[in-house]
């Protein structure tokens, strides 16, 4: 049954219009539809009577229990029709019904239901231009589009795209200006009610475009990343390259190539590449697979501790005692074992004697030897012992027969154990001992050259049967030197190389340890800017052989007060960390210089 129409006063319609209407007014049937089948439906609809109005526009309102929307036909000879052919589903009722607008009204026509067989899905045909900049035209050519301007999504490399016309074989967008970011060839995608399709091509964003990320994978703080595109040679100098979020510290330009090499600070993990222009920055799509020599292993399973001593014993490690703090005077006696094998750590024992801190500890023939050191209780130690691991036993040696030593440096090699300097003033700051194990007996050799002496926050290490120590504790304005000395004549150090890095920032322990003919050295140093003093933590390798620096990645966490760091098996190790002396953490690093 055909309803009457209903009038509705549209835009300037005012509270003075009265009702009922004159006689002249329009009657508006909305008919049953026609023509339903798996293809869609049409819908009719017809004005009855005399009117002396404008009409504006006519069509239909339709849509389900959810959503409705209008969409526009053509008006002949007091009639007119709208075939849907796209965005129905099958077996869904949907409602519709006529409209006309007539100078400041709104006619509506009775509503009537149908069933919907469904419609084909969209496709997409062409698009036009290829290829442009933000802000311009693109129009997409296809059929069975839906009609429903507000189901329609277009996107470009998901970026949404302004609608400016759409009908169901036709949908022209603007290229959106937020799009500058990206470069290169951007898939285009519609999303037409609950139907997504992607055009068989890409449009080209014009201007500068990344065209290469190559290689695809790199190392940290080592890599260097060559970034081709177009139009690199007429950009600015204010070029900056990211990497994710990292910025690279070393950018150069040779033609149409950006050459950055991968940040110092950065973790294992996929990262997006992107060149900063000014205020602009255009994104690859492509991304850079970054790798690090830094692996996490597994964490300390007791307290966290510090000041304690980490050395390796053929395929084991022991960590003697420490304490919960550089500021506390309480210490463990406990001995852990750590399994390179397993990864596991277990507790082996306990210390008979008096733990304490700054003492020293060297492995020679797989016994380890442990001694002297401070408390705030009991003053400075003098006794020395040893520890058979194999067994679990200590045995009390002769004491040593020198000054205090205190957060000395101390090392092995070829059979003896050494001890160099002291962090107390009194206690041969410049002294070099020597501890011969099958004599039980202490000699000392003679002072190094160093002015300042030397403590646990310089370096020292071992290679090919000569001590080399890095004066890093006192440098004041001076260069940072690594010296060498034989044990045969200590007296006599030769200079080697000056560090790449400058003073030390704060009091820290560096990093230090050996890995074939390499020396991997990290620090944090001092330096001054426009804007005042800045500290920056650096890791360089030396090559023994050669005598050259070399840059790499940063030691994942931040600048340390304390740590324990040795080689053992082509692996460095760092453990133990405590990067403000009062917190400690339970967290062993492992540097696997292998990795590519």
């Amino acid at each position: 049954m055909v309803m009457n129409a209903i009038l509705i006063c549209f835009n300037g319609c005012s509270s003075e219009v009265e009702f009922p209407l004159k006689k002249d007014y329009l009657v508006l049937e909305t008919l049953p539809y026609e023509a339903l089948d798996k293809r869609g439906v049409t819908l009719n609809a017809k004005l009855v009577g005399e009117h002396t109005g404008n009409i504006s526009e006519v069509g239909f309102i339709w849509g389900d229990v959810e959503t409705s929307f209008k969409y526009p036909t053509i008006l002949e000879k007091n009639a007119f029709s709208l075939r849907l052919e796209s965005d129905l589903s099958n077996g869904k009722d949907y409602g519709y019904q006529a409209y006309v607008k007539i100078d400041s009204l709104l006619l509506l026509g009775n509503r009537l239901i149908f069933s919907s067989l469904g419609t084909i899905d969209p496709t997409i045909g062409d698009f036009y231009p290829k290829s442009g900049f933000v802000g311009d035209t693109v129009t997409i050519h296809g059929n069975y589009f839906s009609l429903n301007r507000e189901r329609i999504e277009v996107t470009l490399n998901d970026y949404v795209c302004q609608i400016v016309s759409a009908d169901v074989k036709h949908i022209s967008v603007i290229v959106p200006y937020n799009i500058v970011y990206h470069s290169g060839q951007l898939p285009l995608k519609v999303q037409s009610g609950n139907t997504q399709i992607m055009a068989k091509e890409s449009f080209l964003i014009e201007g500068f475009q990344i065209t290469e990320v190559n290689p695809d994978h790199g190392i940290v703080g080592e890599t260097l990343i060559d970034i081709s595109g177009i139009t690199i040679e007429t950009m600015p100098n204010s070029i900056e390259v990211y990497f994710g979020n990292h910025k690279a510290e070393e950018v150069t330009r040779i033609g149409n190539t950006i050459r950055a090499r991968l940040p110092y600070q950065m973790s294992s993990g996929s990262y997006q590449v992107s060149v900063k222009l000014d205020s602009t920055q255009v994104i690859s799509n492509s991304t850079i697979e970054v790798l690090s020599r830094w692996q996490k292993i597994n964490d300390f399973p007791s307290d966290g501790r510090v000041l304690g001593n980490l050395i390796p014993v053929g395929n084991v490690a022991y960590y003697l005692f420490g304490s919960t703090s550089l500021n506390s005077d309480i210490y463990f006696n406990e001995i852990w074992r750590y399994s390179f094998d397993s990864d596991e750590w277990a507790l082996q024992g306990n210390f008979p004697g008096q733990a304490r801190g700054g003492a020293i500890t060297f492995n020679i023939n797989g016994i380890i030897y442990y001694g002297l050191g401070v408390t705030g209780a009991n003053g400075f130690f003098n006794d020395f012992w040893k520890y058979n691991p194999a067994v679990n036993q200590w045995t009390r040696l002769k004491n040593f027969t020198g000054p205090p030593k205190v957060k000395s440096q101390f090392l092995s090699m070829s059979g003896n154990g050494y001890v160099i300097g002291s962090s107390y003033y009194d206690g041969g700051i410049k002294e070099i001992w020597r501890y011969d194990p099958a004599l039980d007996q202490w000699d000392m050799l003679g002072e190094i050259g160093i002015a300042n002496g030397i403590n646990n926050q310089d370096a020292t290490f071992t290679y090919k049967g000569e001590i080399y120590v890095v004066d890093i504790s006192n440098p004041k304005s001076r260069p940072v030197k690594v010296f060498k000395f034989s044990p045969g004549t200590p007296s006599i150090f030769e200079e080697i190389a000056t560090l790449p890095f400058g003073p030390p920032a704060i009091q820290t322990m560096p990093i230090v340890f050996v890995l074939n003919n390499k020396l991997y050295l990290e620090n944090t140093s001092r330096f001054q800017t426009k804007t005042g003093w800045q500290t920056e933590t650096q890791m360089f390798t030396l090559n023994l052989e050669s005598i050259e620096w070399a840059r790499i990645e940063n030691f994942p966490e931040a600048l340390s007060a304390y740590q324990n760091s040795f080689s053992y098996n082509n692996y460095g190790y760092v453990g133990f960390i405590s990067p403000t002396g009062a917190d400690v953490t339970k967290k062993i690093w492992r540097y696997d210089a292998t990795i590519q």
